[in-house]
């Protein structure tokens, strides 16, 4: 799992985490509640890409924890609209985090038809300074 550290410019109001579907937002809610406690989890802003319109955060994460988009669509499937990426990446203020299954990343490069999300992927790890369970600081 990961962890976010911070030096104290970044609180827990200023974090933003952005997730396909309603049930991965709930389950990442439960987590938090788990590990910080109700109202700690509840200063951290945690919805779908959907809900999240309108709404900035200085650090944005986007979570993407299934293996494989549930269909063989490419950018027309629903991780890999370019619109949703858009509302994701445009949403950080100063910070962007993109937690991803390495399958789906692998699924993904094998579709011909995903080239947004290929793209959105190359972009991540052009950008990625850490490896896999090391903390996000």
């Amino acid at each position: 799992m990961w962890a976010l550290k911070t030096d104290g410019s970044l609180t827990l109001e200023k974090i933003g985490i952005v997730t396909p579907h309603r049930s991965q937002a709930c389950a990442i809610c439960a987590y938090l509640h788990e590990k910080i406690g109700l109202s700690d989890m509840q200063k951290v802003l945690v919805d779908t890409v959907e809900r999240f319109q309108g709404q900035e955060r200085e650090a944005m994460i986007i979570s993407r924890g299934v293996e494989k988009d549930n269909s063989r669509k490419g950018d027309r499937g629903f991780l890999g609209d370019r619109r949703r990426l858009n509302v994701v990446v445009t949403r950080a203020r100063s910070r962007f985090y993109c937690i991803t299954p390495e399958k789906l990343v692998e699924n993904t490069k094998k579709q011909k038809n995903a080239v947004h999300l290929n793209s959105f992927f190359d972009w991540c790890s052009s950008k990625n300074d850490f490896k896999d369970n090391e903390e996000i600081a």
